[in-house]
């Protein structure tokens, strides 16, 4: 779809918005209400058509998380790794990878311009009024490229009530936080503004971490009809990321190649690795206009920065003159977006939503490792270690409508499609050598989306959606194409046909040998292997059935069955050099992947004071490249426990957490391709069980708590070649005035 059809959609939406009567001084009767875009009937208010998992403040308290990341361990069809070898904190839904979700700050995309991955352990619990998860089928206002699931944070309001808190809590590890919050109102402006500081000496052997985060939120209130909201948000850490240790013999092991978003190739046999500093900010404009009591109107504005400088000791230089020395790796990325969206009521069992939104992405990456090489009149080579810089550069446009309908007082739907224009060029020295190459393509993809919710009785409800998604590679996939789909996971090739037993000629380099070859698969078919010169965006059809059902003694349960198709699945792979050695890391598509499994998720008053709740899920995702389950996603985790709230200020906490076993290289957080190195040893790492807990108790405006996780000191592993870090037990402490 090109341009001129881009435009005629946003007049078509622009015309049909303007039939609505505007507002003026006399028809306004009060403020925007927010929380009503889903316009259903009395009986199903609360049943979204869109199945929605919803922590609130409440609970995340309760359990005792320090960020996001450990408020959604709990969700069931959800994985939260920290294993990652950029140390970042992920969430993966469904087998997906990190890639595969998106994460919103009161409606705010975070977009990582570097590798797609937003680490959830920079959003402190301290700062968040709920969250929301939305697994698979996501509606199209939250965008295509989401084919895992959405998460939704909503920040603490901004309050017309002074208040101020301080928390101050230490732990295991020497780990230290001080937190502070105040919030009120001058005149038309309310402000919550939070400073949060968390040091550690970590569990082993360099994990030291220090973090500093700070946000703010202003409320203004322009007049009857209109306010604006300012988000602001800024965290730096520095922090050490825990080598691997052979398990038998205690022994560092070294990462035999890392890789830059740009660069490929860096820190070969690398360790220590360290963010000195890293840093993410975000800023953004919420405009809210109410032109009717049928139509309200929102402008959003955000910009969103990560800045990063990763060290490491590593090598540069091929296997002859291999040089071991401190590598620094610089990398800067803008994402700034704009979203224009429209709320119009066209009746009382119809809403509408149609927007659009446009973002722009800039990444510069600097790295001293990429080397020059020389060679003199007699042949002699000189490797040099030089800089290098490369750019990378992302456009999206979009048209999104979104409608949500109710048909009669039982049945609410849903449905929505979102068309995007994507442009996307770089220049970069992506091979780890001192030649730039240059990369560009362009896209135009349209998908629909839709869910539904049928009250079958006033107990039972029968839920269900369907979505088509589209994600077009990051900076580190578009540019590292050329990986083999067909050779891993094998043990038999040959070098003829295995039909006509014609040989193949001999070729050069390695690569080219390896495409030419046929390798039996463990099915007992022989398939040739497919090289990738051009990375093809993943496609997904994600499909959910659930019920829901609510007991008469109290208990309420929701099973929900999902089907996941995938096609182009994108999967990293090490390639090998000239020399057979590990070499560059690489990107394939492979052909198709489906994945499947089911959720349950329950919550059981057993009094007044006392809430049970639990949650079960299974996932098969299996990987037909490696053979085996994708890395770091278990086939099978459950927690269940309880919360009570006693009227005397006692509070307390009790969980039982499984998970099951899963496969792990130490990857870089992306499941599906683990981004190591090829001959790394797939660790099987064991299931395990873990009891966490924590008891409050609030005196006056004092509330004192204690908080252990892995209470009973179950040994486990969070990843391939990592220690286990064992019981932790923390002790706080929050003043309110």
């Amino acid at each position: 779809m090109n341009k001129s059809k881009l435009a005629v959609i946003a007049s078509c939406l622009l015309v049909y918005s303007g039939f609505m009567p505007t507002a003026s001084a006399e028809e306004a009767t009060g403020d925007v209400d927010v929380e009503e875009v889903v316009v259903t009937a009395d009986k199903i208010k609360e049943l979204p058509p869109a199945k929605v998992t919803v922590i609130n403040a409440e609970q995340i308290q309760a359990q005792g998380a320090r960020n996001a990341a450990e408020a959604l361990k709990d969700v069931p069809g959800v994985t939260v790794s920290s294993n990652s070898a950029q140390g970042k904190a992920l969430a993966m839904f469904r087998g997906s990878d990190a890639e595969n979700t998106r994460v919103f700050v009161d409606g705010v995309p975070l977009s990582s311009v570097v590798d797609g991955k937003v680490d959830l352990s920079t959003i402190a619990a301290e700062n968040i009024e709920k969250i929301e998860v939305i697994k698979g089928a996501a509606p199209v206002m939250y965008g295509i490229n989401a084919p895992g699931g959405v998460i939704l944070i909503t920040t603490k309001k901004a309050s017309s009530t002074s208040g101020s808190s301080v928390t101050v809590t230490t732990g295991s590890h020497r780990d230290q936080s001080l937190a502070a919050s105040t919030s009120g109102r001058i005149g038309s402006l309310s402000y919550l503004l939070n400073v949060k500081r968390e040091r550690t000496d970590g569990y082993t052997a360099h994990s030291q971490g220090d973090e500093n985060h700070y946000n703010a939120k202003f409320d203004f209130d322009l007049n009857r009809f209109s306010s604006l909201t300012i988000l602001s948000s800024y965290t730096v850490k520095r922090n050490q990321i825990p080598n691997r240790i052979d398990p038998e013999t205690g022994e560092i092991i070294a990462i035999k190649n890392s890789t830059g978003p740009t660069q490929s190739g860096l820190f070969r046999n690398g360790h220590d690795f360290e963010y000195m500093p890293w840093r993410s900010k975000y800023l953004a404009a919420i405009y809210d206009r109410k032109l009717s009591d049928n139509n309200n109107l929102s402008l959003k504005l955000y910009r969103t920065n990560e800045y990063s400088i990763l060290k490491g000791y590593g090598t540069y230089g091929n296997w002859e003159t291999a040089h071991s020395t401190w590598i620094y790796e610089k990398s800067d990325g803008w994402v700034d977006g704009l979203e224009l969206q429209d709320t119009i009521k066209t009746g009382q069992d119809n809403t509408i939503i149609w927007g659009f939104n446009h973002e722009s992405r800039s990444h510069k990456e600097w790295t001293n490792e990429v080397v020059t090489t020389t060679t003199d009149s007699q042949g002699n080579k000189t490797y040099t270690q030089s800089n290098a810089t490369s750019t990378y550069r992302y456009t999206n446009r979009s048209l999104y409508l979104q409608d949500n309908l109710n048909l009669g007082p039982k049945l609410a739907v849903s449905f929505g499609i979102r068309h995007e224009q994507l442009n996307a060029n770089g220049d970069t020295h992506h091979y780890g050598d001192a030649e730039k190459q240059y990369f560009s393509d362009k896209d135009s993809p349209t998908k629909p989306e839709a869910s539904f919710s049928y009250a079958m009785t006033n107990r039972t409800t029968l839920h269900g959606s369907f979505s088509e998604t589209y994600r077009y590679p990051n900076v580190t996939e578009a540019l590292h194409p050329g990986g083999v789909y067909g050779a891993f996971g094998t043990q038999y090739w040959l070098d003829a046909n295995p039909i006509t037993g014609e040989p193949y000629p001999y070729y050069y380099p390695w690569d080219r040998i390896l495409s030419e070859e046929w390798y039996l698969w463990p099915d007992g078919t022989w398939h040739q292997t497919t090289t990738s010169d051009h990375l093809l965006p993943e496609e997904a059809i994600n499909r959910e059935i659930g019920l829901t059902h609510t007991f008469p003694f109290g208990l309420k349960l929701d099973c929900t069955y999902f089907r996941k198709n995938i096609t182009n699945m994108i999967k990293g792979q090490e390639n090998l050099d000239d020399a057979g050695n590990q070499g560059d890391l690489l990107y394939y598509n492979i052909p198709y992947v489906q994945m499947h499994g089911f959720e349950i998720e329950g919550s059981y008053p057993i009094g007044k004071q006392v809430k049970g709740f639990l949650s079960y899920s299974y996932t098969n995702a299996w990987d037909p490249a490696a053979w085996r389950q994708v890395s770091d996603i278990p086939y099978r985790k459950y927690s269940f426990g309880f919360i009570y709230t006693g009227k005397n200020g006692l509070n307390a906490y009790l969980s039982l957490n499984y998970l099951g076993s899963y496969y792990s290289v130490y990857s870089t957080g992306n499941g599906n391709g683990s981004g190591d190195f090829r001959t790394a040893t797939t660790w099987t790492v064991p299931a395990h069980r873990t009891v966490d807990m924590k008891v409050s108790k609030e005196i006056a405006n004092r509330e004192y708590y204690i908080k252990a996780t892995n209470l009973l000191d179950k040994k486990f592993y969070q990843g391939a070649y990592l220690l286990a870090p064992g019981r932790y037990i923390e002790v706080g402490q929050t003043l309110k005035f």
